[in-house]
C-alpha cells in the first residue's frame, strides 16, 4: 500500500488538494493555477523533501489550503503567496523539465534514482576501484574538513547500512544546512565525473 502511494503521490496529493477547493466553494481553474504557480516554483528553483510520504501530504495540504481559504477572497494576492510558498520551499536554482515538475511539484521525493547513484552503484559494485581511492584520499586530505565527512556519511556509511540518509539526518550529524549539503554534494559529484572519467 506505501510503495503504491509513494508511486503515484503527486496524483494523490492533487486529487486532495482539488477535491478541498471543491468542498470550499473554489473555482477549479482558479485553484488549478494557484497549487501549479506552488508547484511551478518548487521545480524551478530546486525543491526540498520530506522522506515521509504522509508528511508530505500533511505539509502540502497545509500550505495550499490555507492559500485557497485566501483565493476565495484575493486571487490575485494568493497566487503571489503561493509562488512565494514555494521560493521558501526550495532550494537553489535547477534545471527545469515537464518530468521533473512531477517529480519535485511536491515535499516528497521516493529514496533512490537520484543523479548521486552512480557514485553509489560504484561504492556498492566497485569499492576497491583505484581511482575511486585516490578520489576519497583526495576528498579527506581537502582543507574543508565538511566535505570528506559529508561524503563519508551519504556515500560510505550506507554501503554498510543499506540506508541512504536524509537531508535532515545529514545536517543533524554536520551542523550543516540543507542548502550548504546540497552544494557540497553537487562538488563531490562534479569531482567524482572528472577525477574518475565517470560519463554523464
Amino acid at each position: 500500500m506505501k510503495k503504491l502511494l509513494e508511486k503515484n503521490l503527486p496524483a494523490v496529493e492533487i486529487t486532495i488538494l482539488l477535491i478541498i477547493s471543491i468542498i470550499m466553494g473554489n473555482k477549479i481553474l482558479q485553484s488549478s493555477i494557484i497549487i501549479g504557480a506552488f508547484m511551478l516554483m518548487r521545480t524551478y528553483l530546486g525543491a526540498k523533501h520530506y522522506d515521509n510520504p504522509l508528511t508530505c501530504i500533511t505539509m502540502t495540504t497545509l500550505v495550499i489550503t490555507s492559500i485557497l481559504i485566501f483565493a476565495k477572497t484575493q486571487f490575485e494576492w494568493a497566487i503571489l503567496f503561493s509562488i512565494f510558498g514555494g521560493i521558501v520551499l526550495s532550494n537553489e536554482k535547477h534545471y527545469f523539465s515537464s518530468k521533473k515538475l512531477l517529480q519535485e511539484g511536491f515535499m516528497y521525493k521516493l529514496k533512490g534514482d537520484t543523479k548521486y547513484d552512480k557514485i553509489d552503484k560504484i561504492k556498492k559494485i566497485n569499492p576497491n576501484l583505484e581511482k575511486l581511492k585516490q578520489y576519497e584520499k583526495k576528498l579527506k586530505e581537502h582543507e574543508d574538513k565538511k566535505i570528506y565527512e559529508i561524503y563519508k556519511i551519504r556515500f560510505c556509511e550506507p554501503v554498510e547500512t543499506g540506508q541512504i540518509p536524509s537531508l535532515r539526518m545529514i545536517e543533524e550529524r554536520t551542523k550543516v544546512s540543507d542548502r550548504r549539503i546540497v552544494e557540497y554534494l553537487d562538488k563531490i559529484l562534479f569531482a567524482f565525473e572528472i577525477y574518475c572519467e565517470i560519463k554523464k
